[in-house]
């Protein structure tokens, strides 16, 4: 999406990008264009001659702001926005400038509250903003200002004063007739009224969220919201609201075709039954999880599918079957050492162990979980590991560990049980407040009652009063019966046809969406397997969340026998025998969606017709030969689509004399080579994260046609490569919706790269939700960590 409006721009402003342009062109000083993303290029060379033709200060300001808003390099965004701030203060009390001024302080506050998390500094800036917009009465501007207050407010953990601007927001929202805006602010107070256990006020917040997502027919926030109800109803152990919320949650997820949340509703379907007792019913729903997970390839999820279906197991003395799931989930957690679900793993096959009377195996799991277990703190985890070495310390006849661990199982004990005293004290309430509200539903509909009955005898005698008005009165009713009728036939008939196009239209809807969804299950099939990942790559990760449906991202692999002869510009008929190659791709087509799809799809084919048909083995002259495929297929009909992307060469060949540096016999050499056409290479060697070479030109009709650059990676064993595409740095989200930035997921993949690569994998896609939140996903996004 970024790409198409940018190529707009463009288009509607030809002026090519002038070189070593200084001050007077930039409006800032040392601004290096050498340094300076391929992007962040095309927005100066579009937006700056409109500032510079401008005759209004208020134009200057527009474009000054739009640029602070759009480039991506957080070296210069921030000084563009002082700049803005400057040009608005010049302009006093205009209403123009003023409204403009609040723009600049909101990103500044952005800046405090995210990157450099002073609170207090953006608190005050925010409330900046606030005295200007209610100057101006800028409803819109009023309700985004007071979410962002009551969202610092509660990260500060003043409640009340969170909730206060909460309100506020809703209230400017509903005044400026803004519905989605409305249903969000519900769902945020909901989430405070849960938390704080207000559960009723949670369930009224939810409920009318949800009657606006119905309204709007929003499908995907309609199962988010009936999941977080059917959450609220479980705890209370109202199984039958429930499992209500939760069916209509899973239909809609699988309507949308979201798996990854359909096998969690599942799963909370599952627990449900659990606890009414219903363990074959439940298992049904645990397996069907599972299920979908394996096929998403979800490990993680598939290790607490197995935990979930192995609690059922031992609880009807089915150990054996419970020991073999256990050992599943502890391998899919493998690499996750401090995972909390690994701590019910081992608690629960420490517990299937001294059940069969296994001491040794049963004491080491349980000292797994419970080292595990201290590391989060949570008094559950911590009870049931502590209570079976109680017991096992007490078999062993060990007075000591085993007093040491029953006192630890009764403070954690304890703790629960005031936990589960303050649930119960908060189920009452929730129960009384709805028992209160039946008796005064039930009050109001006998008065409703009452009132119609005193009305019908009323009635009564005035007609009888009216009955001797003779004919007259009697003729006058036939005609307007008459004409009533009339009237009511021609709506009955208008109905009818209105309900047939309305079945009609939700036919042909279904019959699109089941199509995309077709396409969506051949585009998967394209991607490179999970088992030729494996057999080629050492240890990995794959984050790929395409925007809609089907996607323009992709990421593809193909694998090449050692003998024939390597194509190359430098040398024709270079032999690559006793060689293996593998290839992977990681690009990102013009376009997502549809669209997008089609025209990876067809980038797919041309990289494997070059590489497994032509014989092109060297990853830029590959590049060259699909660019020019592209341009003879496409360009013909003045289209500049193709793909950003990289495309990497491991080469797998034996040490000469078979033996390595290192006396190992039969050791293998891998020799990595790489091409990337506008997209970052990122190389993290245990010290800092460092960024590649790479050619600022597209695979497909660009400015440039020069031949793709040959890259070589030089690496260190345990060191880790990272292939991309933009669509996770684009990502608009946090407190003030502005773009995640390229800087800021750098600086995460440094905070996390000691991590094991499955947890890394699970840190960038929680971070990701968390920054996007409740708005929309602008673009594609594949990441993919290799350990080389």
């Amino acid at each position: 999406m970024k790409k198409c409006f940018l190529i707009i721009f463009i288009l509607c402003n030809s002026f090519v990008f002038s070189q070593q342009k200084g001050k007077a062109w930039f409006l800032l000083d040392s601004i290096d264009e050498k340094k300076l993303s391929v992007q962040d290029k095309y927005l100066f060379d579009s937006i700056l001659p409109l500032y510079h033709k401008a005759a209004h200060d208020s134009i200057r300001l527009r474009q000054v702001i739009f640029l602070s808003n759009t480039l991506g390099d957080e070296n210069i965004w921030p000084r563009y926005n002082n700049l803005a701030l400057k040009m608005a203060e010049k302009g006093g009390d205009v209403k123009a400038f003023l409204i403009y001024k609040t723009y600049a302080l909101n990103n500044i506050a952005y800046l405090y509250s995210t990157l450099k998390n002073d609170s207090k500094k953006a608190l005050a800036i925010y409330e900046d903003i606030y005295k200007i917009q209610s100057r101006l009465n800028d409803l819109t501007g009023l309700s985004a200002t007071t979410n962002n207050l009551a969202n610092i407010y509660k990260k500060q953990g003043d409640i009340d004063k969170a909730i206060s601007y909460h309100l506020k927001s809703l209230s400017l929202k509903e005044q400026n007739h803004d519905r989605q805006g409305v249903a969000i602010s519900y769902n945020n107070l909901g989430s405070i009224y849960k938390d704080q256990g207000d559960l009723t006020s949670a369930v009224n917040c939810y409920s009318k969220a949800l009657k606006i997502f119905e309204a709007k027919s929003d499908n995907r926030y309609i199962a988010i919201t009936l999941n977080n109800l059917g959450r609220i109803y479980q705890n209370q152990d109202d199984y039958t609201k429930a499992l209500e919320n939760y069916k209509r949650a899973k239909k809609l997820f699988d309507y949308i075709g979201e798996k990854q949340s359909c096998a969690l509703t599942l799963n909370n379907i599952g627990e449900v039954y659990e606890d009414t007792g219903e363990s074959e019913t439940a298992l049904k729903h645990y397996y069907e999880a599972k299920g979908i997970r394996e096929s998403i390839g979800d490990k993680v999820g598939v290790g607490n599918s197995c935990i979930f279906l192995a609690a059922v197991y031992n609880k009807a003395g089915q150990s054996d079957s419970a020991l073999i799931l256990l050992n599943k989930s502890v391998e899919c957690f493998t690499g996750n050492e401090n995972n909390y679900s690994l701590t019910q793993a081992y608690s629960l096959i420490a517990d299937v162990y001294f059940t069969k009377n296994n001491i040794p195996k049963a004491e080491s799991y349980a000292k797994e979980a419970l080292g595990i277990a201290k590391n989060f703190g949570f008094p559950v985890l911590i009870r049931d590991p502590s209570f079976l070495l109680y017991k096992i310390y007490k078999k062993q006849s060990k007075i000591g560990p085993s007093l040491e661990m029953y006192e630890q199982y009764i403070k954690m004990r304890d703790s629960l049980n005031r936990i589960e005293n303050k649930k119960g004290v908060l189920k009452q309430q929730f129960k009384s407040e709805y028992d209160k509200k039946l008796v005064a539903d039930s009050i109001a509909q006998a008065n409703i009652r009452l009132i119609q009955q005193n009305k019908h005898e009323a009635e009564i005698a005035k007609q009888r009063l009216f009955t001797y008005g003779g004919v007259f009165g009697f003729v006058l009713m036939l005609i307007i019966a008459f004409i009533s009728f009339r009237a009511f036939k021609h709506k009955q008939s208008a109905n009818k046809e209105i309900t047939k196009q309305k079945i009609i239209i939700e036919e042909k809807q279904k019959a699109i969406v089941d199509s995309i969804n077709y396409a969506k299950r051949i585009q998967y099939t394209l991607l490179a397997h999970e088992d030729l990942l494996k057999s080629n790559l050492k240890e990995h990760f794959v984050l790929f969340k395409p925007k809609d449906i089907v996607s323009g991202d992709f990421y593809w692999a193909t694998e090449v026998s050692g003998s024939g002869f390597l194509v190359s510009s430098s040398n024709p008929k270079q032999e690559t025998r006793n060689k293996e190659l593998f290839y992977l791709a990681v690009c990102d087509s013009t376009g997502h969606g549809v669209p997008g799809a089609f025209m990876s799809l067809l980038n797919i084919g041309y990289l494997s017709e070059a590489i497994n048909e032509k014989g092109i083995y060297e990853p830029h002259e590959i590049l060259n030969f699909v660019r020019k495929k592209l341009i003879e297929s496409i360009s013909k009909e003045e289209q500049k689509d193709g793909f950003d992307g990289t495309l990497v060469c491991f080469e797998h060949s034996p040490f000469e004399g078979g033996q390595s540096a290192s006396g190992g016999q039969g050791d293998v050499n891998v020799t990595i080579t790489y091409s990337s056409a506008n997209n970052r290479v990122l190389l993290f060697d245990n010290k800092q994260l460092n960024e590649l070479g790479y050619d600022k030109m597209p695979v497909g009709q660009g400015e440039k046609q020069d031949s793709f650059t040959l890259q070589t990676v030089n690496y260190n064993k345990g060191d880790i490569l990272y292939l991309l595409t933009d669509g996770y740095s684009d990502q608009f989200g946090g407190p003030t919706g502005k773009k995640f930035k390229y800087k800021q997921f750098s600086n995460t993949l440094t905070e996390i790269a000691s991590q094991p690569l499955s947890q890394q994998k699970e840190k960038l896609e929680s971070i990701f939700n968390t920054w996007k939140n409740d708005l929309e996903q602008v673009d594609d996004v594949c990441v993919i960590g290799i350990r080389l």
